[in-house]
């Protein structure tokens, strides 16, 4: 019986505005065009037919919209968690969510860099061609897809695989 690999998708929260004089940085909003590029993605995503077991992001609110503005592009999303975590620390907060859902086989994490592309690429750090193509960086709306055999045991190892890198330059 054969066992479908392991999904991991990776999006950087879309492009927002700057934060106005005495607005913390967590609740900056998406500008126009974050809200494009993250309804493009959707729009892409919706083609595919895809479901989520469980969706994680940060509870930044740039994050929070980017996936609502996402998430009609799945056909189902198990459950969300959003995670403080996510926007307060380190890529180890990401490997943390994905480890705390072991039963989960295709997975989404929507957060911030420096941690998603740090993330990213120790998930795949045994693959030097998709570690160059994540060298050029993610841009806010970045989404990355992430397959590997054992889950996030694989993450955790750099044995993940990517699939694709979607940037929202190229989906327009």
């Amino acid at each position: 019986m054969d066992v479908a690999p392991y999904r991991l998708f990776v999006l950087r929260h879309a492009h927002s505005s700057w934060a106005l004089p005495g607005q913390r940085d967590h609740h900056r909003p998406l500008d126009e065009r974050g809200k494009d590029d993250a309804e493009q993605l959707g729009r892409v995503l919706a083609s595919e037919c895809l479901s989520l077991d469980i969706a994680f992001s940060s509870t930044a609110t740039r994050a929070r919209s980017t996936l609502d503005l996402v998430a009609p592009g799945f056909q189902s999303i198990g459950k969300t968690e959003w995670l403080d975590e996510l926007y307060a620390q380190g890529s180890d907060a990401y490997l943390s969510a994905i480890k705390s859902a072991p039963e989960a086989h295709t997975v989404l994490i929507v957060g911030h860099n420096p941690m998603i592309e740090e993330f990213t690429m120790s998930a795949v750090r045994e693959d030097q061609e998709a570690i160059d193509r994540l060298r050029a960086g993610m841009p806010t709306c970045a989404f990355a897809e992430i397959t590997c055999d054992n889950g996030p045991a694989d993450i955790e190892a750099g044995k993940g695989r990517l699939m694709r890198l979607l940037l929202p330059r190229e989906m327009a």
